[in-house]
């Protein structure tokens, strides 16, 4: 990748740049874009802050998750990105990574949204991916719902659990995610929500709370 040496193609510093220019990093919008420029003399004056082109707010917004000061923001905005069309551009994934702090605790997050690992650590990243999935799928406000499961999961006390039924983790999460929001929901209800048993709900929101408190 490119800041461990990785050189890059047009479409690397293409997305590279506009990445860079939507998130506020213009130096380095313009640095890249001279690279592209000089692979492809025809990209002159197709610059993204020299074009009246449309904006893709989605793309905007999912690249101001990337930039969050939280752990959980960056996570979130890379599982967003992971479920988007840019995902199936590989220098797309390269560009978002190129962005992406040194933090070790968002490589198996990386290496699964980005890259599709599933093995190994990035097979816990797919699990809690699922997860969120399914909080995703099953409410239409889900951005708040999605970061507080990003930073359960990502809690120090939760450092050995695999979140493998992402179902019922979902629906613990959710549960208690509402209940902090004031809400009267129960543990039926979300059972029935996500198709698990009261009695599984039950279950894993005792987890969650020995987990986190």
């Amino acid at each position: 990748m490119y800041k461990q040496g990785f050189g890059g193609d047009g479409p690397f510093y293409y997305w590279l740049a506009c990445a860079a220019y939507y998130t506020g990093h213009e130096p380095l919008a313009r640095q890249m874009w001279e690279v592209l420029a000089t692979l492809h003399p025809e990209k002159r004056g197709e610059e993204p802050w020299a074009v009246s082109a449309p904006v893709d707010e989605a793309l905007i917004r999912l690249m101001a998750w990337l930039e969050g000061d939280e752990l959980a923001d960056r996570l979130y905005g890379l599982y967003l990105f992971s479920r988007s069309p840019q995902a199936k551009e590989p220098s797309m994934s390269l560009a978002v990574c190129r962005l992406l702090p040194s933090d070790p605790r968002l490589r198996p997050f990386i290496d699964c949204f980005l890259f599709g690992l599933t093995d190994g650590p990035s097979a816990w990243a797919a699990n809690i991916g699922r997860m969120v999935d399914a909080l995703s799928a099953h409410n239409e406000e889900k951005e708040a719902l999605c970061r507080f499961a990003f930073a359960m999961a990502v809690h120090p006390s939760a450092d050995r659990e695999p979140f493998a039924n992402g179902a019922a983790w979902a629906a613990a999460i959710e549960y208690m995610w509402r209940r902090q929001q004031g809400e009267r929901v129960t543990q039926r209800e979300m059972a029935a929500k996500y198709g698990v048993s009261a009695s599984t709900v039950q279950k894993y929101v005792q987890k969650a709370r020995r987990l986190y408190t």
